[in-house]
This record gives structure tokens, sequence and C-alpha cells, in this order.
């Protein structure tokens, strides 16, 4: 197989061993053919299963770990940064870009080794690890036609359709395996029709219709994904996923970077150029520029209409939902354009996901007033005036520090806003939070200021500014909490959920959101604990501050 822009990463990712990855690689490899595999030792720094860049290189294979702090990830070694590992495959396979390694040794990615049967890795109907009486309870209350593939329970037939038929009740279709004349592998579920693939299969099915020996026609018309489950059943999902060597929390993680590839027309150019560079914290985390936050003040050099950040909204639009900006921490340099933005779109909330400073690192300039220091001005160029950021009161809670603030323009003749900051503390570097109840009660409060703010007024209101440090990790993690909470809260904890679909839809307009498979992983597990305590009402709520 050829490629002619960028390989996927999921498809060249193995589930093997060092020694096997080598074996492979001097088999079918040239100069510069690589794979991806998991370490058998090692996790990255957010302690997720290590992933490894093996190479072929001089008849040898060098193993290189990509490394992660939650926020980005880098070859071990390497100087340069990047949101997920498509991006470093992106990136050194572009013919531009040579990757140094350790000793001077520099190496040209040339050719994936793909994986032998992707058949199913792009196909999110396929559900690996369920039987029948599992597919039967997924798709209880589903419309006609509802339908997904899972595997037989025996090994032949290899797989199954399980689909609701026009009496609402649940069906299995065997889908079965055998060769043409020819040798070729074919599938069918009656002779009359066969396929090279099960995917050209459901594409066929969902145009025609079955026709079962009764004479009732069945078509496939919607599918279940994997990651589309009734909310109340998350902690069987979670079960799952926890407990499956194939189609685990890893394997969905990587399908949710897969969608990194499906962006990379998506141009990042603004972020690229020479007047924008010293404003990116990390110089390959750039916004969208279709989504990217644009300035319109007039302003002199070297301020312009750039700052690292991206317009966030849900793709289900219900009553109670936000709509945010993604942005990377402010630099010392960037403060400026940080609070520019936030006069442009009226902000009134913004939180930020990090400390200043972790573990001996600069994560975020300081860009707001406090007690100790109650007044900020930044200077907006030498005839555009400035922001001044009042220090008004605070409230320390356990985990959070909301800090109200008054904002105002000296060179502008309006009068003065109010900002809510709030600042969690309680994000270890490196990892996630052990326990999610400290980020739903963050959450909670901020909806809880949210409605109080927005009383009487339409909704969404103003975005909601949220950061990390590079703008991907913490940020989007926190976000997709936030639009998943709220739609269990307009439709209910009864409702469906698709959290990679939530975590996708980030992905489209910024990219790398969610950066790491934990803080993936600790989605769902904070949206379990969301749900347990909405079914229990066990958990006494503070009163939340506001005045």
């Amino acid at each position: 197989m050829t490629v002619s822009v960028a390989p996927t990463a999921t498809l060249c990712y193995h589930k093997i061993n060092g020694p096997t990855a080598e074996s492979l690689l001097a088999t079918h490899g040239v100069e510069g053919a690589f794979l991806l595999r998991p370490s058998s030792k090692s996790r990255d720094g957010t302690g997720a299963q290590a992933t490894v860049l093996s190479v072929l290189h001089r008849a040898k294979v060098i193993h290189v770990k990509i490394v992660s702090n939650g926020e980005v990830c880098q070859l071990e070694g390497d100087t340069e940064q990047f949101a997920s590992p498509f991006e470093i495959i992106q990136h050194y396979t572009s013919g531009k870009h040579t990757l140094n390694l350790s000793n001077h040794v520099q190496v040209r990615l040339s050719q994936p080794i793909f994986k032998d049967n992707p058949v199913f890795l792009d196909d999110r109907w396929f559900h690996r690890n369920i039987n029948g009486k599992r597919a039967a309870a997924l798709l209880d209350g589903k419309s006609e036609g509802s339908f997904l593939i899972r595997l037989a329970a025996h090994g032949e037939p290899l797989y199954v359709i399980s689909m609701v038929g026009p009496d609402n009740k649940v069906v299995h279709v065997q889908i079965r395996k055998g060769q043409d004349s020819r040798g070729q592998q074919k599938f069918h579920v009656s002779q009359d029709s066969t396929f090279v693939s099960v995917q050209e299969l459901v594409s066929f099915y969902k145009e025609r219709s079955m026709v079962d020996s009764n004479g009732i026609q069945y078509k496939l018309k919607k599918p279940v994904n994997t990651s589309s489950l009734k909310a109340t059943t998350i902690k069987h999902r979670i079960n799952d996923l926890g407990h499956s060597e194939e189609g685990g929390f890893s394997d969905e993680y990587m399908q949710l970077t897969k969608f990194d590839e499906d962006n990379r027309e998506r141009p990042k150019t603004e972020g690229f150029k020479a007047a924008n560079r010293n404003k990116n914290r990390f110089k390959n985390i750039l916004p969208y520029d279709e989504t990217r936050v644009k300035l319109t003040d007039t302003v002199e050099p070297p301020l312009n209409d750039y700052v690292n950040a991206n317009y966030i909204r849900p793709d289900l639009h219900l009553p109670n939902h936000n709509v945010y900006i993604a942005s990377q921490g402010p630099l010392q340099a960037t403060v400026v354009d940080f609070w520019r933005m936030v006069w442009q779109e009226k902000v009134e909330m913004i939180v930020m996901t990090t400390k200043e400073v972790e573990g001996g690192k600069s994560k975020c300039a300081k860009y707001w007033s406090t007690r100790a220091d109650p007044v900020k001005q930044v200077e907006i160029g030498e005839s555009g005036g400035a922001f001044i950021i009042r220090y008004l009161d605070e409230t320390l809670k356990h985990d959070y520090t909301l800090t109200k603030l008054e904002v105002s323009h000296s060179a502008r003749k309006e009068p003065p806003r109010l900002v809510y900051h709030f600042q969690y503390l309680a994000w270890p570097d490196h990892s996630v939070p052990t326990d999610p109840t400290s980020i739903l009660t963050l959450l909670r409060d901020m909806n809880q200021l949210v409605d109080r703010i927005r009383a009487g007024k339409p909704r969404p209101g103003p975005p909601i500014v949220v950061h990390c440090s590079a703008g991907i990790g913490r940020t989007g993690t926190f976000i997709v909490l936030d639009i998943l909470i709220n739609q269990l809260q307009a439709i209910g904890v009864n409702s469906d959920l698709d959290i990679f679909r939530a975590a996708r839809n980030l992905r489209t307009q910024r990219s790398g959101m969610i950066q790491t498979e934990p803080q993936y992983r600790f989605v769902y597990m904070a949206i379990l604990k969301y749900i347990e305590n909405e079914t229990n009402k066990s958990r006494p709520m503070d009163e939340v501050y506001c005045t």
C-alpha cells in the first residue's frame, strides 16, 4: 500500500512487542519503514501505556518512545512537541523533516507497515466484545433498521448482524465467510450476493433490503456505534473497555486520534506565520484557521489579529448549552492579546485548569489580579490605551479559587465589566485527578453561576474561555465534560450518550483536544460519577458563590 500524504496512525499501530516489531520490519520494510506499538514495560508521563515508534535504519531497528505530559507529546530525546502521535507521524513523513535521534543519528520515516487486516479499524458499528444478549440490550428501544456488527460466539460464522426489524424486535443474522473460484475471501448473508469485505456488505444492505424465508424485509439504516450507549449503562461500558485487550480504552482513544488525520487538510497557516511564531507556547500546537478567534480591534504592530485560541461549539444544540473558547495559557508577551479576546467576545467567565508553575516549569503567565496584587494594567500599544483589571473578591474552595474581577478599557467609553475567574488547583502534573468529585463540583458551581448571570437573557451567552497550558489536554477534558453533563441535565440520565462523538467533535475545532488516553478514560469515570450522584442524590451540595 502506498501513502500519498500521510499514513493513518491507527493503521500502522500493531499490538506486538519489540522483537516481533524487529522481525516484521526486517522482513517487510525498507529504509525508514516504521510502525507504532505499545511499550511492553514503560508508561508515559500520564500513567498510560507508552507508545513506541519502531523504525528500520541501516538494517537495524531503532525503538523510540513517545512521551506525553498530558498537554503535548513528543519522541523521547526530541525537542519537537505535538498534539498527538498522528501529528508526529504526519510531521516526519511530510518529506520536510528528519528525525534526529541520540548519538547524532538522523532518520527519515518513509513507509508505514500497516496491519494485515484493518477491516474494522474505522467502522464503529463493529462491537468486538459483546454477545447476543448484550447486543439486544444495546438495540432495545432503537428504531427499525438500527444495527451493529459483532463477533459470533464460537468463531464460525465469524460475524453476526444484530438489528431491529419491522416489528421492533431484535434479530441476529449470520455473516458467513467463504472463497470464490479464484480463492478470494468473500462474505455473505445469502449465496445470492457476496462481498469482498464486511464494509461492502453493510454498504450494500443500507441501499437494499435483506429478505428472510418468510418474506420479511430488513434494511440497515442507522448504525449503533461502539461508543453510543444508554447513559445509565455506562458502568458496563467502562467494565468492557477496562477489561478488553482488544477494543478497550486504548483502542477507542486511538480511534479518536485517527480524526487528526481526517482534519489534516484544515490549514493552520496563521499560526505558522513568522509574525505569530513567538505567540505560540508550543510551536506545533496551533489553531485551525477555520475556527480560530480573530481579533478585530485596530492595533499597531507587533499586535495583529492572531491569538492561539479556537471557538468550540457542541454538536447538539440544547436549551442550556454553553459555547467556549479553547485557548493556550497566555505567555507574558500574549497577555494583551488574551485580554483583547476577552473584551472583544464579552467574556464573563474564564476557567484555568493549571497552576502558573508545575514541576518547575512555567505553564501560564499571571494575567489576572489577586488580593495580593489587586490592580493589573495591560498596555495595548502606544495609542490603544490599556486594560485595567481590578480584584474585587475571591472565594477559596477546597480545590479551586473563584476570583471576581472588574475589567475596563481606558480608551473606550464603556462601563467596566465583571469577569469571574475560576482556577482549578487539583489537577496533578502529568496525570489526571484520582477522583472526579472536585471537577464535578467546579462544573456545577460554574453552571449555577452562568444561570445566575444569564437569568432572563438569551442562551447561550458569551463564550466561556477555558485554558490550561497548551490549551488541548485538560482544556478539552473540561469542555467535553461540561457538554456531556449539560446534555444529561437537558435530556435526562436515561438518554443516549456518545462520549466518543463529543470528543471527536472537539477535535474538528481544535486539534489534539483530550490529549491522552488517561484523560479520555477520566471523562468516562467523571460521567459515571455524575450519573451515580444524580441517581442516588446522596451527596450534599455546597452553595455556589455569586454576588
